[in-house]
């Protein structure tokens, strides 16, 4: 009798902690910021496929390599608003119509390339509610011809990312879809992604990390089929590729406490990275970065090239530019506008103040900025205050003139016959006669 009862008792235990569910009220809401580490070393040491009802995962011995902040926002403050009720047509109604769509938003990353173009400041908008977390929409900045501009991209079937209430024993599938067409900006891209999302609880138990032991944590599964299709003036490329990633949910924790991600080629799982929740850990500091659009040119309207830089560093939280010019930027993706082609110095300074003392790292990177269009011309020569220059446009030589700085917005001219008298011109086709004068030295800035 006594070990029918005790036998009972275990059951009932067993029945309570599997009980564990993971609603929507645990996921993250706006103004939550985690700390997470990413470990890519040694990932062949652990078997994270083993699963269970009742199971202990044991991975504190991961090493973290890299750390990251993951943030979630107010979707009305990430400047997307604006541009997605204007192509949606909701032009008086905008404010109640985007509140109805999205109520959290979160950076997904500073910058991407597509077949050689540029995307700033990638932002995911969600949409949360007690049965579903679902992906809505995506919002970016684009430059083109040195015009920074915001663009959004509607999903023509929501991503739905989980569904709540997450239970054990539980199997989700939903399909997702969305176009991002860049041909209305002048750039001749189509990228098109149609996915098949599968969720499986399949295990339940206690989890150690290198930061905690949870002892009542969730299992899933997740299984992301995704064909992909990028349309250029090159032709179509489809592209076809399948991640698995195994989530553990805590309920005290609005995002997975360890996620370990990897591609499946050939049905064999390959995991790539781990990502956990952490605190903060002294890391050396690596600097990183890039910028759009990869072979910058001189505009032949604006006369001067405008680049978008992207921080994509890791492991720091202060981080200085500098620029050619001598000016700084603590953006995290600035621009600059480049007046004149030739190779400049752009450096990024970052640095890891958890660690005593600090860590630093710098990288400088040169910028070739070009002409194609010929846009200054390369035959100069100054002597004193008089400049002379070949240069060809409406299919007139342009004489030899003198000229003199006026003021910022402008040069005065004389032509060496004095046929004319001094005139004011505003930096037009003419912009790069100031520039290779200066300050009436021979200081040539172009060419």
């Amino acid at each position: 009798m006594k070990n029918t009862i005790r036998l009972f008792l275990l059951l009932a235990f067993a029945s309570v902690k599997a009980q564990v569910t993971y609603p929507s009220t645990d996921f993250a809401s706006v103004g939550d910021t985690f700390l997470v580490s990413h470990a890519t070393n040694g990932l062949a040491l652990y078997d994270f496929t083993l699963t269970g009802a009742n199971y202990s995962w044991d991975f504190s011995s991961l090493q973290a390599t890299t750390q990251e902040t993951i943030s979630y926002v107010d979707p009305a403050t990430t400047g997307f608003k604006t541009t997605w009720c204007f192509l949606n047509g909701y032009f008086f109604n905008c404010n109640s119509q985007f509140s109805n769509a999205f109520n959290l938003a979160s950076p997904v990353s500073d910058g991407l390339e597509l077949q050689g173009y540029g995307l700033t400041d990638l932002t995911a908008h969600y949409k949360v509610t007690s049965s579903s977390l679902q992906a809505k929409m995506l919002g970016a900045n684009i430059t083109v011809n040195d015009l920074t501009v915001p663009l959004t991209v509607d999903y023509s079937d929501a991503d739905e990312i989980y569904d709540f209430p997450i239970t054990y024993n539980t199997t989700f599938t939903h399909t997702a879809a969305f176009t991002l067409d860049l041909n209305s900006f002048g750039v001749p891209l189509q990228y098109a992604s149609a996915s098949t999302r599968t969720n499986v609880v399949e295990g339940w138990g206690s989890l150690v990390t290198p930061y905690a032991t949870f002892t009542n944590v969730l299992k899933m599964k997740t299984t992301l089929v995704t064909d992909y299709t990028i349309t250029t003036t090159q032709g179509v490329t489809p592209v076809s590729r399948t991640t698995v990633t195994y989530k553990w949910f805590d309920p005290s924790k609005g995002i997975p406490v360890l996620e370990v991600t990897g591609d499946l080629v050939n049905d064999v799982w390959i995991p790539t990275d781990i990502t956990y929740i952490d605190n903060p850990q002294c890391l050396d500091p690596v600097a990183l970065f890039g910028y759009f659009p990869i072979t910058p040119t001189i505009d032949a309207t604006t006369q001067s090239a405008v680049v978008s830089f992207i921080n994509a560093s890791v492991n720091y939280d202060q981080y200085s530019w500098q620029f050619p010019d001598g000016t700084t930027s603590a953006a995290q993706t600035p621009e600059f506008t480049f007046d004149c082609p030739g190779t400049y110095d752009v450096t990024l300074t970052i640095t890891n103040t958890f660690c005593d003392p600090d860590l630093t790292d710098t990288l400088t990177l040169p910028v070739v900025v070009t002409d194609p269009e010929n846009v200054y011309t390369n035959e100069v020569l100054v002597e004193g205050n008089v400049l002379t220059a070949v240069r060809f446009h409406s299919r007139h030589d342009l004489p030899m003139v003198h000229l003199r700085r006026r003021d910022d917005s402008g040069c005065e001219f004389e032509y060496p016959d004095r046929s004319r008298k001094w005139q004011l011109f505003r930096p037009t086709h003419d912009k790069w006669l100031c520039q290779h004068v200066g300050l009436l030295h021979p200081t040539i800035r172009c060419g």
